[in-house]
């Protein structure tokens, strides 16, 4: 049957499937005089909306490889999910140093074969695609190219070598022919636009004639080609006047409310951050097309803050918009890659589904629209976040979208089409914690996807590795209630594709699902239904018990002091065993939801000093305490010291390896007597630049190497 499941249910229906992605992205677009791009087909304004992705390139590609991975599968797992998340753009940053030699020409590298796969298969699942050529940040993966020669200061300043580099690059870049799709970059439809360069940064003293010189320069290179793609120049560091006084035919912003690399999440609202992003409104810019290279809510762990980006990022005139960065799913379990960034369909569901409302809100709000401000604007067309509940939702007679537990109830349940979220609403019932999906495919006939259990068993914005845990999902078995008056109270449910052989019994509504793809059919109709099988989740991990609690930082004697913890345990409880003097007590925490505990110290626990205590995971016989993770209950009487997680007088004197994440700036770290010593002079101080230096050390307990983090 070509992959598809076949369903019988009883009367004749319409077939209808529900796909990961709609059509594929082939509609050209063009530019306006006044700075609007369209869909030349009909006229209406385009309006695109995703993520960033890596893979391709840099530090994704290498931890790829390191944990033996086909990047090319885990490419096509992935886009499948950006599409089953109605996403449309894919903002692809091409490190160019990694696809060029010193002179500019371009290397045909498994970094280049690797993007011509993404465009293709993006392509297909309907995602455009915005290429910035040039990235000049350092990679540890091999780099010939220029940019390895030059640093950014160079390249944006100095109009000899260094240009004509660009410029060859950039008009060999545009030409190159993608085999996948036989069509060069400049004349693929699903290519919408390049973004010249990724935030340019500029010799002291640059004035903004030289800046519109230079970016003059690059947008000659292309349209000698013949491309007449739109060209955007990055608008880090403010250069709207250059930019308006270009050849360049819009502008990108960049966007980060909440900061960045705050080390830990933060819990504080936020909401009241993202109501306008004022530079999209600079009149300067009143005839150029208007882009969002990348935004994030950095650092925020709640799924409430996408849609009102996405609102604020219409409101000022944006066509396109792309998150930073979505999480190649082998390393979102770790987020070891980006750290103040983490977005991944099946480890962060809840952050997903809000970006997915998100795409929703910025495809249909109007561009230039005022919606207020925070709080009147947490409201706004058929969208609401709210901070207190942690939760994004778009509501219509034709859809119930919410990024966790709602109590809004649809309009005309009865009319409903699409239902996707996670946790329970008034429509569905869902004791697991992973994202689901419900597509009408005809009159009484539903398509159900489910998706693991996510739990993170760690702050997944403190500093990780690839090789550290963060997040793990659980396949389980889990009880799910519908309620469409579509489907009745009476329907049957049945599995498809390959690998699920699963067949849930309904009893009331009700059934216990496993990860997967299902048919829904009510009761009475009958037809021979194509289902589309396609599915993936990252599969079982087969590791100890995990659990996650933050320490209070302080508590209050004499009172009472509540404490929470995540754990990856689908049955059992938690027991917090409080020292009070050479004993001990123990108190049975209670389930607040699935893998979540909480409970409260009783006042009398609460004396002046040091609370101590430990948290011990029951489950099916086995007895686990943490932290630590030793199996048994933690014996009263032991006394712990203090564990040394750094000590700088067992660093080798060997100098330190200095990695910085700004382009063209210089640092040294030395070593001396077990102090180190950081020495810049190109940092620039109004700037907030995260520094790892990774110096050798002895190691205490495995481990070869620390890292050291500097505010700059």
């Amino acid at each position: 049957m070509s992959g598809l499941g076949r369903y019988a249910f009883g009367a004749l229906l319409l077939l209808l499937a529900a796909t990961a992605g709609g059509s594929p992205a082939n509609r050209p677009a063009e530019l306006g005089e006044d700075g609007v791009l369209r869909w030349r087909d009909d006229g209406g304004e385009v309006a695109l909306f995703g993520v960033n992705y890596c893979v391709p390139f840099t530090i994704e590609y290498g931890a790829l490889e390191k944990l033996g991975l086909d990047r090319r599968q885990v490419i096509d797992q992935d886009v499948l999910h950006l599409a089953r998340l109605g996403l449309t753009c894919l903002r692809m940053p091409v490190w160019d140093r990694e696809i060029s030699d010193p002179a500019g020409n371009l290397l045909s590298t498994d970094h280049l074969a690797l993007l011509d796969h993404l465009i293709a298969v993006g392509k297909r699942r309907g995602l455009y695609m915005v290429l910035t050529p040039i990235v000049s940040y350092a990679t540890d993966n091999e780099s010939p190219g220029f940019a390895t020669i030059y640093p950014m200061q160079r390249l944006t300043g100095d109009a000899g070598e260094p240009r004509a580099a660009q410029q060859r690059y950039l008009a060999q870049f545009v030409q190159h022919v993608n085999p996948e799709t036989g069509l060069s970059y400049a004349e693929d439809p699903a290519v919408l636009a390049f973004e010249l360069i990724n935030e340019p940064l500029y010799p002291a003293g640059t004035t903004d004639a030289h800046v519109t010189d230079y970016v003059n320069a690059l947008v000659g290179a292309i349209r000698g080609t013949g491309c007449r793609k739109p060209l955007l120049y990055n608008g880090w560091f403010d250069r709207a006047g250059a930019v308006a006084a270009s050849t360049a035919d819009g502008m990108t912003f960049g966007w980060y409310p909440t900061g960045l690399v705050a080390g830990r999440m933060l819990t504080a609202n936020c909401l009241g951050l993202v109501d306008d992003l004022p530079p999209l409104r600079d009149e300067r810019l009143t005839r150029k097309l208007k882009g969002v290279y990348e935004f994030d809510a950095a650092d925020v762990g709640r799924p409430y803050v996408y849609p009102a980006m996405a609102r604020a990022l219409r409101s000022g005139g944006a066509q396109f918009a792309n998150q930073f960065q979505y999480d190649a799913w082998p390393l979102a379990a770790s987020n070891g890659c980006w750290q103040t960034h983490y977005l991944s369909l099946p480890y962060t569901p809840g952050k997903a589904i809000s970006l997915m409302i998100a795409g929703e809100a910025f495809r249909r709000l109007p561009r230039g629209a005022s919606f207020g401000r925070t709080p009147v604007a947490d409201r706004f067309g058929d969208f609401r976040v709210s901070y207190g509940e942690g939760l994004s939702e778009l509501v219509t007679p034709t859809e119930h979208l919410y990024s966790s537990d709602t109590s809004t109830p649809p309009p005309a349940a009865e009319r409903l089409e699409r239902v996707a979220g996670v946790g329970s609403s008034p429509v569905v019932r869902y004791e697991g914690t992973g994202a689901y999906f419900l597509d009408r495919l005809a009159a009484g006939v539903w398509r159900l996807e489910v998706y693991p259990d996510s739990v993170w068993v760690a702050d997944p914005f403190a500093r990780r590795t690839v090789d550290d845990e963060t997040a793990r999902v659980i396949w389980a078995e889990r009880e799910m209630l519908i309620r469409l008056p579509d489907l009745g109270s009476e329907f049957t449910i049945a599995p498809v594709g390959a690998g699920n052989g699963r067949r849930p019994t309904v009893r009331g509504r009700a059934f216990a699902v496993w990860p997967g793809v299902y048919c829904l059919g009510r009761r009475g109709a009958t037809t021979d239904l194509p289902v589309d099988p396609e599915y993936f989740a990252p599969p079982a991990v087969d590791r100890p018990p995990a659990l996650w609690h933050q320490p209070l930082d302080a508590v209050v004697a004499g009172e009472t002091a509540r404490l929470e913890a995540e754990c990856t345990a689908v049955t059992g409880h938690v027991t917090l065993c409080l020292r009070q003097g050479d004993g001990e007590r123990r108190l049975r925490l209670r389930r607040t939801g699935p893998y979540r505990f909480a409970g409260d110290v009783p006042t009398g626990a609460v004396a002046s000093g040091a609370l101590r205590y430990a948290l011990v995971l029951e489950d099916r016989g086995r007895v686990v305490s943490f932290p630590g993770g030793a199996l048994g209950w933690p014996d009263p009487g032991e006394e712990r010291g203090p564990e040394v997680v750094f000590d700088a007088g067992r660093l080798r004197e060997a100098p330190p390896v200095r990695v910085i994440n700004s382009p063209g700036a210089g640092a040294e770290a030395t070593l001396s007597g077990g102090a180190l010593r950081l020495s810049s002079t190109a940092l620039d101080p109004e700037r907030d630049c995260v520094v790892d230096v990774r110096a050798p050390v002895t190691p205490i307990e495995g481990g070869a190497s620390s890292v050291v983090r500097i505010r700059a």
